[in-house]
């Protein structure tokens, strides 16, 4: 929950500070001047497709809407402590179940989810506004990043977990045995107990 009001504050601070651009008519003919010697489109005839302030609003929009989905990510964390809690309590009188509970979580994850991704698409929109190379160039990158840290463990040694796993079953292994020494041991004593004390009786 604290990621998601981490990247709810930034994302609205920086949709905030985007609006600036978007009234700055230096700010966007600096932009379009950009856009217009892109090494794709210099060449193609005409203004480009798409101007740059509609590129600027949609990466705004997407910041805007990932703010939305952080927030209810966050409300609905909230939401799912308070039924896990009233789930377990001793008061409950029935009418919350944990099904709800985990619906609500379910939930919470998915606008989580949605919200991320909105706010990685404001990086190659951003690119966009100065060009169709900046936008494949960013595109790339952050797939690859992305895909990098999603797929790759660098933290970890294969020998070092095969290692960890045998030394893990030598440990079980060694308390079996000594549970079965330990059983093993016992059994004379408790069965000269119980003679003892039947001979007792019979006296």
């Amino acid at each position: 929950m604290t990621a998601c009001t981490y990247l709810a504050t930034i994302s609205v601070a920086l949709a905030t500070a985007g609006l600036t651009i978007v009234f700055d008519d230096a700010k966007i003919e600096r932009i379009r001047v950009l856009s217009v010697n892109d090494p794709i489109m210099r060449y193609l005839p005409g203004p480009p497709l798409v101007p740059p302030t509609v590129i600027i609003s949609m990466a705004l929009g997407s910041l805007y809407c990932s703010f939305v989905c952080f927030a209810q990510s966050v409300r609905l964390y909230v939401h799912t402590g308070f039924y896990i809690r009233a789930c377990t309590s001793r008061f409950n009188p029935g009418t919350l179940r944990v099904a709800e509970a985990k619906k609500v979580a379910i939930h919470a994850g998915v606008a989580f989810s949605v919200g991320l991704r909105l706010f990685y698409l404001f990086i190659p929109l951003v690119m966009w506004s100065v060009g169709v190379t900046a936008l494949v160039i960013a595109s790339i990158i952050m797939t690859a990043l992305i895909a990098y840290m999603d797929h790759f463990d660098t933290t970890s040694d294969p020998d070092s977990d095969s290692e960890e796993e045998e030394e893990t079953r030598e440990a079980l292994t060694g308390q079996q045995q000594q549970q079965q020494h330990s059983v093993s041991a016992n059994g004379p004593v408790i069965e000269l107990t119980a003679n003892s004390s039947t001979a007792g009786t019979a006296a």
